[in-house]
């Protein structure tokens, strides 16, 4: 069954058969309009066309399925999802036995935005550190850097630092500080943000 609900007319059903919650007895090929009415609870299997405003009313909420159901089409928001996420850090040079913290991430649609914080000890001052962490979802790219930002959460000023995407694995990235940001030795915490696109 198809239902169209038109900012002008209201909602219109298909009239007749156990479908019309006009009434299953009301005509058999004319069309039933219901305007100015309230449905407490609408469930379509098919496609709804709006032909005027969306209004959520007091709730203000659009809630996506748990699982994605990704779609190829460009003009289609397929996911939007809120959550915490944990992940091992690698030390690849000049901080041992970090580990990631408040790990945060945003998704609409591709677009993932991650927070969160990396904190380990600082081997040698004045040179260069790099620690590698897991993606809560598979980048679409496996050998292009994409830009974040850290920043020191000792007080020290953090200057040129990214975050790339290690490239040979679309699951993992790397925070990467220059021998600049690193003016100390010892224990250190890195808050950052990071964002790239996910493979669907």
């Amino acid at each position: 069954m198809t239902v169209t609900i038109n900012g002008t007319t209201g909602v219109t059903y298909p009239a007749g058969g156990t479908d019309n919650v006009a009434g299953s007895g009301v005509g058999t090929t004319d069309t039933q309009t219901l305007t100015n009415k309230t449905i407490a609870s609408l469930t379509t299997t098919g496609t709804a066309t709006f032909g005027g405003l969306i209004n959520t009313g007091s709730t203000g909420q659009i809630q996506f399925p748990a699982t994605q159901n990704a779609s190829s089409d460009a003009n289609t928001l397929d996911d939007y999802e809120e959550g915490t996420w944990s992940s091992t850090v690698s030390p690849a040079g000049n901080l041992s036995s970090p580990t990631l913290s408040s790990g945060t991430y945003t998704k609409v649609g591709r677009l993932v935005v991650l927070s969160g914080s990396i904190s380990g000890t600082v081997t040698s001052a004045n040179a260069s550190l790099y620690a590698i962490f897991n993606l809560p979802f598979v980048s679409a790219f496996s050998s292009d850097w994409n830009a974040g930002v850290a920043t020191n959460l000792n007080g020290t000023c953090v200057p040129g630092q990214i975050i790339d995407n290690t490239n040979s694995n679309p699951n993992t990235a790397g925070m990467y500080l220059p021998s600049a940001a690193v003016p100390s030795s010892g224990s250190q915490s890195y808050s950052f943000t990071y964002s790239y696109f996910a493979a669907t």
